[in-house]
């Protein structure tokens, strides 16, 4: 059977959920959440590289002709031809509010539109509850050093302040548990939308190794698009990265779904 080779083309609006989620989710690991009361992003321009319908490579700010990205410089860049101003590499502009307002975008037209979204959940949010011990790493012995110190789940290791783990460092002689805290605040990673389908059942640990178009494929490619797809592929491969193998074979890929918890 002959594969369709043809670039797929982009939804914006999604894009544009995907950028606020990802910028909020920074900000929340970062040092800038604490300094919030001072500190907010008012607006960001996002463009996207890309070959411009005719297939010929674009100028760059400056007016220099840019060398060709790739061999494929024939092709059609779909988002471009169905959105004009990403001919000039320009797709949207995100605006976050201070206060209690959503972000919001301007698309086409130069029309400003809300980006009213569900907070989806995070990794932590599935596995806050449960103990320690289910990274990997984390010995009986140090599940019980843990637990003197009243660290006992992976909200408690994601919730340590600083401070906190200088003071713990000494205690425990080791700073091992700032490596814990670490690798706890990589389930920070959002989880993006999984529609219901037949892989619902499927343990997280039968998923590890099958590429994006592989999940594509198994939830179902006319539900679940290419950019949730590199989503989930990345959760999988954390997931695999930080968890021991029992665990990824406990939760089933209905689990990371918001409407299960």
């Amino acid at each position: 059977m002959k594969t369709d080779s043809r670039p797929r083309a982009v939804d914006f609006h999604e894009l544009a959920l995907l950028v606020a989620r990802e910028i909020e989710h920074a900000l929340t690991l970062s040092e800038l959440a604490a300094a919030a009361d001072w500190f907010h992003l008012t607006s960001l321009k996002v463009k996207l590289g890309g070959i411009p319908p005719d297939g010929k490579s674009g100028r760059d700010t400056a007016g220099k002709k840019k060398a060709d990205p790739s061999p494929a410089a024939d092709q059609p860049f779909l988002l471009a031809a169905r959105y004009p101003p990403a001919q000039d590499g320009w797709l949207f502009e995100i605006e976050f509010s201070p206060g209690p307002e959503p972000p919001r975008f301007r698309g086409p037209n130069g029309v400003w539109f809300p980006l009213p979204f569900q907070k989806l959940p995070t990794v932590a949010d599935v596995l806050k509850n449960r103990p320690v011990r289910v990274l990997k790493g984390v010995s009986q012995t140090w599940s019980q050093k843990l637990r003197k110190v009243k660290i006992t789940t992976i909200a408690d290791l994601i919730s340590l302040p600083p401070s906190e783990i200088e003071e713990l460092m000494p205690r425990l002689r080791s700073s091992y548990i700032l490596e814990l805290r670490f690798k706890a605040m990589l389930l920070n990673a959002v989880v993006p939308e999984i529609p219901p389908s037949e892989a619902d059942r499927r343990s997280l640990h039968s998923l590890v190794g099958l590429s994006p178009q592989g999940l594509r494929g198994l939830i179902g490619t006319d539900r679940f698009s290419d950019t949730a797809s590199e989503q989930l592929f990345n959760i999988i491969s954390l997931l695999f990265s930080t968890m021991n193998t029992n665990e990824l074979k406990r939760y089933c890929l209905k689990d990371l779904r918001p409407s299960q918890k």
